[in-house]
């Protein structure tokens, strides 16, 4: 082996090192701030005001089921990307989302999601074209969103954070 060869392998794999390494104190870091649940049932969303630019924290789920396992990450990206279509109790999951160009839309999936809207998209599209799910409920602003998830069984969707606090 050259020096020359010795020196860029050695380079790339410290450059490997430091990559992964900023990707787990990420991802730690990251964990964290999202162990939290912020679930809702949908008979205390009745009287929530709206206040729909708070984007500072993660937007909070809201459902209308009365049995909500424990809100996971892996649970909402199977729930918003078509895969889970039923509730533990067998009812029928029916998701409700606000349109793709929303802020509140993209800030949901991406810091509840961990994923890029054209992602979930993408998913979505092909789920729906070839028979295995029905396409989400998309609505034009939050009072719609909480309005079709109170009034929907087995409803789930998000709200702004700061929205009832």
């Amino acid at each position: 082996m050259t020096p020359f060869r010795f020196i860029t392998l050695n380079a790339a794999i410290g450059l490997m090192i430091v990559i992964m390494s900023l990707l787990l104190l990420f991802s730690i870091n990251a964990n964290a701030a999202f162990l939290s649940s912020d679930v809702e049932n949908s008979a205390q969303i009745l009287s929530v005001p709206t206040r729909s630019n708070d984007h500072t924290h993660p937007p909070r789920v809201i459902t209308n089921n009365s049995v909500v396992p424990d809100i996971s990450e892996q649970f909402l990206r199977e729930v918003f990307s078509g895969k889970m279509r039923y509730w533990p109790d067998g009812q029928a999951i029916t998701v409700v989302v606000l349109d793709h160009n929303s802020p509140l839309h993209q800030s949901f999936i991406q810091l509840r999601l961990r994923m890029f809207p054209y992602q979930v998209q993408r998913i979505w599209n092909k789920r729906i074209y070839s028979g295995r799910a029905d396409p989400p409920i998309v609505v034009n602003d939050i009072n719609a969103m909480r309005n079709t998830v109170v009034n929907t069984p087995g409803a789930i969707g998000y709200l702004p954070f700061s929205a009832g606090q």
